[in-house]
């Protein structure tokens, strides 16, 4: 876009982003959306993932913002800039560090075998090009990224929990 419009485009290449609030199907909300299910009874005690053997980049989607805003300012049009940790991190380990963060007993299953499905086994990347250009590097430990998005589920599965016994409450009234 940047040699065919002239516009100034820099493009950001973030990796694996976690943190509190992220849904969908992605691997960290998986993990703790399964785990506050079956911290309140919902699910049995079993994780249920994919490929544990896989290796990801991830990062903090705080990290990814405040990368955002430096690529912004000093980011050189034409030029892609990776957003990453730049440490490969087992999809096991991650999930036993949140499992780890839970008083309920859980055991983690994986339901694909590893290499199927077009999974890339390893991935890592290097973000001396975004620091180099920008000064950014990342700064929220992932053990940190994975506690606040499980607290920020719980926190939400509370609120949740007290409207529904308000609306209970006013319906019985």
């Amino acid at each position: 876009m940047f040699k065919n419009s002239n516009q100034n485009v820099v493009c950001a290449r973030p990796f694996n982003i976690v943190g509190p609030g992220q849904r969908g199907p992605f691997l960290q909300a998986t993990v703790v959306n399964q785990i506050v299910e079956i911290e309140t009874g919902r699910r049995a005690s079993v994780l249920e993932l994919g490929d544990l053997e896989a290796h990801r980049d991830f990062i903090d989607v705080r990290d990814v913002a405040s990368g955002l805003v430096a690529l912004a300012k000093n980011g050189r049009p034409g030029e892609a800039y990776n957003l990453c940790s730049g440490r490969a991190v087992q999809v096991k380990s991650l999930a036993d560090y949140v499992v780890s963060l839970t008083t309920s007993p859980i055991t983690i299953a994986s339901r694909d075998r590893t290499g199927t499905g077009g999974n890339v086994p390893y991935q890592r990347g290097s973000c001396e090009k975004t620091y180099l250009a920008t000064g950014w590097l990342p700064l929220t430990p992932l053990e940190v990224s994975l506690a606040d998005a499980l607290n920020y589920s719980r926190a939400q599965r509370d609120v949740l929990y007290h409207a529904d016994q308000r609306c209970s409450e006013s319906a019985s009234s």
